[in-house]
């Protein structure tokens, strides 16, 4: 009896205890949830920022590898962009081309008669160029004629024969002969008209 009475009341002094055991577990239970739980939730937010960076990373060094080569090749690239420029401005610059092409024409040993540009250019389908038209009558000899075509195709500004017609010259003439030519040449420019 007496061992039956001491082992319950060993039970009895232990209830307590066990009670605040599972009131123990109970709150370390509740510490878990409310703490671990959300954190696991915030660290797998956290892995996929951290590949979102990594992506974004790896996009930004394929940049800065464009960048670097093209900051080696920027003073060629400036000196293509200028001579882009001059073969085709952003203005028609007419007043300048005149001026141009007479003396292209008095160099060559060519008399220009007329030069008459067109006053609106009209746009280059699948460019940003914009054509103008310029009719061009000079007279001059045989040789000069070949040395002013030579010199227009090497002007700073993109000049296109697109067609040209003699007259004069013919049997018992020579290389000295004056001759009457009539070209019709295009330029180009990138200035864009206002649209009404």
């Amino acid at each position: 009896m007496s061992e039956t009475s001491s082992s319950t009341a060993a039970v009895v002094k232990s209830r307590p205890v066990l009670i605040a055991l599972g009131v123990g577990l109970v709150v370390l239970l509740i510490w878990l949830l409310a703490f671990f739980l959300p954190q696991g939730k915030d660290l797998s937010k956290y892995h996929a920022q951290q590949q979102q960076l990594q992506t974004q990373q790896s996009q930004l060094e394929v940049q800065l590898a464009q960048l670097r080569a093209t900051s080696k090749a920027t003073p060629r690239l400036l000196a293509l962009q200028a001579q882009y420029t001059n073969l085709v401005p952003p203005t028609a610059d007419i007043y300048n081309y005149i001026n141009l092409m007479s003396s292209t024409a008095a160099a060559s040993g060519m008399h220009l008669v007329s030069i008459t540009p067109s006053s609106t250019g009209t746009p280059v389908p699948g460019t940003s160029l914009q054509a103008i038209p310029v009719s061009l009558v000079t007279t001059g000899s045989y040789d000069s004629t070949l040395g002013f075509i030579k010199a227009v195709y090497a002007l700073p500004r993109l000049t296109v024969v697109n067609s040209m017609s003699l007259t004069g010259g013919g049997p018992g003439t020579n290389r000295s002969t004056s001759l009457n030519e009539s070209f019709s040449l295009t330029i180009y420019t990138t200035f864009k008209p206002a649209t009404p």
